[in-house]
């Protein structure tokens, strides 16, 4: 006799769903308002999470970037500036005191020195790299997904 096979449109993953989706984006129209990123977000674990098991598994293992989403979103609801004094004086000094590089007789900031000696190379390799951060780990995480190394 086979196990009975547990189907993915049960009430309650569909009432489960329904209430974090809803619950989520309430709490962005109270705290930040919404966004299209918001629905996009809503929109796309919905039709990931019940479009088929495998998917339901991706999205799923992919949860860990959806929260960092959340929270990244959800910082702006409550800005450091409006709860605390914000140093910036004594951080530039740290910098400036730990990093900080010789030009001119001046000690620069890296951003400060990098300001004063541009060059094209760097920029597009800094580029590509600023614009691969998160890319690059989900594609390794969709690839050890697919080929069942988790």
């Amino acid at each position: 006799m086979q196990p009975a096979i547990k189907h993915i449109y049960s009430i309650k993953n569909l009432l489960l769903i329904a209430w974090l989706s809803i619950g989520y984006l309430l709490l962005c129209y109270v705290l930040i308002g919404i966004n299209q990123d918001q629905l996009t977000l809503v929109l796309l674990f919905n039709v990931f999470y019940f479009l088929s098991s495998i998917t339901r598994k991706l999205i799923i293992g992919l949860s860990v970037f959806i929260v960092f989403w959340l929270l990244f979103d959800f910082m702006k609801a409550f800005p450091n500036y409006q709860y605390n004094t914000v140093h910036i004086q004594s951080l530039y000094n740290a910098e400036k005191a730990l990093f900080g590089i010789t030009s001119n007789n001046l000690i620069l900031t890296p951003n400060e020195y990098w300001l004063q000696h541009t060059t094209t190379f760097l920029n597009i390799m800094t580029g590509i790299f600023y614009l691969s951060w998160v890319p690059v780990p989900l594609a390794f995480a969709i690839f050890l997904f697919f080929t069942n190394r988790v």
